[in-house]
């Protein structure tokens, strides 16, 4: 025996109110886009300074603050950076203290950030 009641729809409407989402709730709005040292990076050694500071946070966040090479399949093929742009910028960095390098014949040279972490990100 089936229920004629069991199909009827007797509130079609939904009274549910959707609260609007605030700009702040957005991941976007509240990511640092900009922070202080990545600027500090970008005005040294422009775009290319940028994108150290953006691969060393990177790999950072793997193996802690330690000496890195700088692999051309990552700036050469992902970016289109050459490797005279990197040492080029490398020497204005470590000029102004914000990396420090270690250099040997025949070997690539390996890189460290020396920015303190929370004074410089504003954290």
């Amino acid at each position: 025996m089936n229920s004629f009641t069991k199909y009827t729809l007797t509130n079609t409407k939904s009274s549910r109110y959707v609260k609007k989402v605030q700009d702040n709730d957005y991941f976007i709005y509240q990511y640092k886009l900009f922070s202080k040292t990545s600027v500090a990076f970008f005005k040294i050694a422009g775009g290319v300074g940028e994108k150290i500071y953006q691969y060393l946070t990177w790999k950072e966040t793997f193996d802690g603050r330690i000496f890195q090479t700088l692999p051309l399949t990552v700036f050469r093929g992902k970016w289109g950076i050459r490797k005279q742009r990197i040492n080029e910028a490398l020497e204005l960095l470590e000029a102004e203290g914000l990396v420090a390098l270690i250099k040997k014949l025949g070997c690539k040279t390996r890189v460290k950030l020396l920015t303190p972490r929370a004074q410089l990100n504003g954290k």
